[in-house]
């Protein structure tokens, strides 16, 4: 009587760490680069810290030669806006109340198969050097 082959059982563990690997190379592919461009926001409002320092809280002249808080904000805001990746709209650079912080809100959409999305905030924020 002839032996039939018995066809391979299937490995699960192999399986499943295969799913695993697949999914840390799409996360690395959907997300290293929006944490990539939130290190360049911070890059970018540490060139600003030296600059807010200067800033004036009462200047409205912009004759005067003084930069106001909203210039300054509107400034940073048009750099962040430059690197790409992040609309316009979603973006917003704002001064604490005394105007020793310096905040930049903006919002990341990351666009997923079959129509799904995922929309990531952030808020960095640097203090300024006012001594």
């Amino acid at each position: 009587m002839a032996r039939r082959a018995r066809l391979p059982r299937p490995n699960f563990v192999a399986l499943a760490l295969a799913v695993l690997v697949a999914g840390l190379i799409y996360g690395a592919i959907k997300f290293v680069p929006v944490y990539l461009k939130v290190s360049d926001v911070d890059v970018i409002l540490d060139e600003a810290r030296y600059e807010g320092a200067e800033v004036d809280p009462f200047a409205t002249d912009r004759w005067l030669g003084t930069t106001s808080a909203q210039d300054l904000a509107e400034k940073v805001r048009r750099k962040i806006v430059a690197l790409g990746g992040i609309p316009d709209d979603a973006v917003n650079v704002y001064f604490s109340d005394d105007l020793r912080t310096l905040y930049a809100d903006f919002s990341v959409v990351v666009r997923h198969p079959f129509g799904k999305t995922t929309s990531l905030h952030f808020t960095r924020s640097v203090d300024l050097d006012r001594d």
